[in-house]
């Protein structure tokens, strides 16, 4: 698989709607690197300065693919919202990724990439066996 797969998002209604992010994000082998910039929506001037977030793969539930007229968005759902707490958008441990359309099947190859690799996490987890001191 490849070592990093990158797609532009915007999350259109931070804030109630006062504020838009716009970023990018970066999938590699061992989670995802979300980073991004929040700015009004009217004139766009004030703006948050970078965020970066990390999920780690483990706080990935499953990720899906939906397709509209004008736009794809690209919807992560998360098993913890520890990591995620300084990201705007979130909404009952789910992230909606906004996607232009013209970058769909970037994020429909996102999807697919992520999907691999949380398999292969998946796997890596029962071939090693439940972690000392778990109930499992």
């Amino acid at each position: 698989m490849e070592d990093e797969v990158i797609l532009p998002f915007t999350i259109p209604s931070v804030y109630g709607g006062l504020a838009v992010a716009e970023g990018l994000a970066k999938l590699r082998r061992d989670g995802l690197l979300l980073e991004c910039e929040v700015s009004d929506s009217l004139a766009g001037v004030l703006r948050s300065g970078l965020k970066r977030i990390s999920i780690p793969l483990d706080a990935i539930a499953s990720v899906e693919v939906s397709r509209g007229w004008w736009s794809t968005s690209l919807v992560l759902r998360l098993k913890t919202l520890t990591v995620v707490r300084e990201l705007p958008g979130l909404r009952h441990g789910e992230l909606t990724l906004q996607v232009r359309r013209k970058d769909r099947r970037e994020a429909e190859h996102f999807a697919t990439v992520l999907e691999g690799y949380l398999t292969e996490a998946a796997l890596d987890q029962l071939e090693s066996g439940p972690e000392p001191g778990s109930s499992s």
